[in-house]
């Protein structure tokens, strides 16, 4: 199993992760996180928090679901999907996010030629 990355750079942000039961229990005790959520992120503290509590591969969907959440905000996908209509966002990442994470984890050759299409 792979390392859970520290930091995530969407867009011109890097977003630090966070993925401690300190940290955790810190971000719950203070804000809208719930004990029992799989995750959240701050755009504007860049930060992702994943429950270290979960499943490795719980973990690894909800880091996606989560940079799929930052790429919503920092691409301003907010324009085509208005506040009062948010829950449209949550349930389009929600549905996405185990297809695209089977179709990375069933295809690792997929993620190299993204990264580097020319080897």
């Amino acid at each position: 199993m792979g390392q859970m990355p520290g930091h995530i750079k969407v867009g011109r942000s890097m977003y630090t992760v966070h993925c401690s039961k300190e940290t955790w229990h810190d971000y719950t005790q203070e804000s809208a996180v719930n004990q029992h959520d799989h995750g959240a992120s701050q755009h504007h503290k860049l930060v992702i928090l994943v429950n270290p509590s979960d499943h490795p591969h719980q973990q690894a969907d909800t880091l996606l679901h989560e940079v799929l959440h930052c790429i919503w905000f920092q691409a301003n996908m907010t324009a085509i999907n208005p506040p009062e209509e948010s829950h449209r966002e949550e349930i389009t990442i929600s549905q996405l996010t185990p297809w695209l994470t089977m179709a990375l984890a069933d295809n690792p050759k997929l993620a190299l030629f993204i990264h580097n299409p020319q080897e």
